[in-house]
């Protein structure tokens, strides 16, 4: 009966849709009206055709009192509503990268997953056997679909996923591209075009990226720009994904039911995910996220009952972790070692040759992590930059105060959401923490919860804070608060066991935790909505720099980092080429950070008289040191002349030999 009924229901769903897009064409194509009008008129089109098939035919209501239309019409007309909502939001985020058809067809796939249990909720039949039964509500439809755990995991994850595109689609419209945003595409590129002479990455190593997604998809030809926005929207949708699946698997591990609290959580997180991912960067730290807990997550099964195809996952997982960001060494498997450890000492001395055992995989990860490491350097000529120094982490040691201080800092910083969406939202959501923190001390004085859970998850909050203060992070002058990234699935992880309360305080809680989920959601949407523009990666200013090049017929020249290399990127293949400069210490150095040193090489061997250097707005930055047009004429000498991009870049001639001079 329940899959005739789903049939149905897909079979009218099918018709429904292509009614409205036979209107949606209509009105767009033939009529041309504008995208958004024409899926405003065809939505409401589709909506009276499917209320009126879904309730004869598919549910077989066939109750025509006007009491009973009317709420079947009221609670349908509400969950539409959102429905419509949703659809807007994503016509507006996504019509200027692909069709509105095809927009429309994966928003009606979406709402598909949901509108069904719902559905049944309304349109339940109410025959004379139920007529003392309360009246449905749409607030009692939505609560059926919170007890409804599998639909409530879905929801979690699509409304989720939605508010991870819109803080990725925000940072696009909000900020510019620099030359970390696009340095590891770049430098995949230049490999495939066999620059292999010598070049410096980060501490994270992003090689693992740069083999199966950069390189793939300069082979295919992407276009840069929707490759920079659709591949960021990819792996923070990943990251959140990856995080809820891998959060609940440890939290079922310990035997804490997963249900309301940690789901609404996981929506937590993704309304302040801005300021927790690196969330405009491809290139950055949040996939290794997934596999910390992965190797958490593993480790604790191995130690529960060891397993030698888990023990190899476990050593293949840590191995390419360590390798792809050497910090998962500390913040990961420190947690799981320290874990193990404890509860072999405290709780079963029979499990100390288990704890050996993960020991060993760790290892052997390890060994196999510096392995790859000089496999990569062998073959790329790359270098890569250390992470920190003996030094930095003994300057802890001289201020201890102002490392605790600013830690705290920075913890609060990234739970309270960035201040773009108003201070009072942070101010809310540090409240939230605070009131979720109470309520799991509370279950901790109540002995509610398991003991090996309450040292596990205070083990994997600490251990982050720890590496971060010793690491000397804190008494950077900038913000690190994301170098506490990994605290926050410890939080979640954590927190999650107050469903395990009684009475009414967890209902208290959910109430509160969804209050400011909606808050926040509320504003992530509207922030995202007035501040797009049709230039996702804000390159007019970048494009005008490069052209200027093909525009005076100079084959290279030489810009500053956040010039070269995410112009050339965007707009440049073999030719024209931006060659990047730094500025250390008042002076310019050509810059081989995410750029083969051989390009270098064969740009300033062709015959050229003189080459510019394009300025931007009357400097090269390398903060905190800055390169002026008078300390650059102080270094190299007067200029042959001066010219100015079309967006008024000063542009200094010179001769060629001057500029080879200039040291790496």
């Amino acid at each position: 009966m329940y899959n005739r009924k789903l049939l149905t229901y897909l079979a009218i769903g099918v018709i429904s849709y292509l009614i409205e897009m036979s209107t949606l064409y209509l009105l767009n194509v033939i009529f041309g009206l504008s995208s958004v009008l024409s899926v405003a008129v065809s939505f409401w089109v589709g909506f009276i055709m499917a209320f009126v098939l879904q309730k004869l035919i598919t549910f077989d209501s066939h109750d025509k009192t006007p009491r009973t239309i009317t709420k079947q019409l009221t609670a349908y007309s509400i969950l539409a509503l959102w429905n419509y909502i949703f659809t807007l939001m994503a016509v507006y985020l996504f019509s200027q990268v692909t069709s509105v058809f095809i927009i429309r067809t994966i928003t009606i796939a979406i709402i598909t997953s949901w509108n069904f249990i719902i559905y049944n909720q309304i349109f339940k039949d109410k025959s004379a056997k139920h007529k003392h039964s309360a009246p449905l509500s749409i607030f009692g439809a939505i609560g059926k679909v919170i007890k409804h755990k599998r639909a409530f995991n879905i929801a979690t994850l699509v409304v989720g996923c939605f508010f991870v595109t819109c803080w990725t689609l925000f940072r696009f419209y909000t900020k510019g591209v620099n030359f970390d945003l696009t340095g590891q595409q770049l430098l995949a590129r230049q490999w495939l075009d066999g620059s292999l002479s010598g070049s410096i990455i980060g501490p994270t190593n992003y090689i693992i990226k740069m083999l199966f997604l950069y390189m793939p998809a300069e082979i295919i030809g992407i276009n840069s720009s929707l490759f920079l926005i659709c591949s960021a929207i990819i792996l923070n949708v990943a990251t959140f994904i990856g995080i809820y699946y891998l959060s609940k698997k440890i939290l079922e591990y310990f035997s804490i039911h997963v249900a309301g609290i940690f789901n609404l959580l996981i929506l937590w997180l993704s309304t302040i995910v801005g300021s927790v991912f690196w969330i405009q960067y491809t290139n950055s730290r949040n996939i290794e996220i997934v596999a910390g807990l992965g190797i958490i997550y593993l480790g604790l099964l191995i130690y529960d009952k060891f397993d030698l195809k888990k023990a190899i996952w476990l050593t293949i997982l840590s191995s390419v972790a360590f390798f792809a960001d050497p910090m998962q060494v500390y913040i990961t498997a420190v947690v799981i070692l320290l874990y193990a450890s404890v509860d072999a000492m405290f709780f079963d001395k029979t499990k100390r040759r288990d704890t050996l055992k993960i020991f060993a995989i760790i290892i052997l990860g390890y060994v196999a992590s510096i392995l790859l490491k000089l496999l990569v350097t062998s073959i790329t000529k790359v270098e890569f930059i250390t992470s920190g120094s003996l030094g930095q982490s003994m300057s802890v040691l001289l201020q201890p105060v102002v490392a605790i201080v600013e830690t705290g800092k920075n913890l609060l910083r990234i739970i309270a959401g960035t201040n773009e969406m108003g201070s009072w939202h942070q101010v809310l959501n540090i409240g939230l923490v605070v009131l979720l923190l109470f309520s799991y001390m509370n279950i901790i004085t109540r002995k509610i919860v398991n003991k090996r859970f309450v040292i596990f998850s205070i083990i994997f909050l600490a251990i982050p804070i720890i590496i971060y203060v010793a690491s000397g992070q804190p008494l950077y002058k900038t913000d690190t608060s994301r170098y506490l990234i990994m605290a926050v699935p410890a939080i979640i992880i954590g927190f999650s066991a107050i469903e395990l309360s009684k009475g009414s305080a967890k209902k208290y809680i959910s109430l509160i935790i969804s209050i400011i989920v909606l808050i926040n959601g509320i504003g992530l949407v509207y922030a995202t909505l007035t501040s797009q523009r049709p230039d996702l990666v804000n390159g007019v200013i970048l494009r005008n720099r490069y052209e200027f090049l093909s525009a005076n017929n100079y084959n290279y020249g030489y810009a500053s980092m956040d010039t070269a290399i995410p112009a050339t990127y965007l707009f440049g293949k073999h030719s024209n080429t931006l060659l990047p400069l730094s500025c250390d210490n008042n002076r310019l150095r050509k810059s081989t950070l995410f750029y083969d040193r051989s390009v270098f090489e064969i740009n300033e061997s062709a015959p050229s008289e003189s080459v510019p250097i394009i300025l931007d707005s009357g400097s090269i930055t390398n903060y905190p040191s800055v390169c002026t047009v008078d300390s650059i004429t102080k270094q190299i000498g007067v200029p042959l002349s001066l010219d100015r991009t079309s967006s008024g870049d000063v542009v200094m001639i010179y001769k060629t030999e001057v500029l080879k001079n200039i040291a790496f």
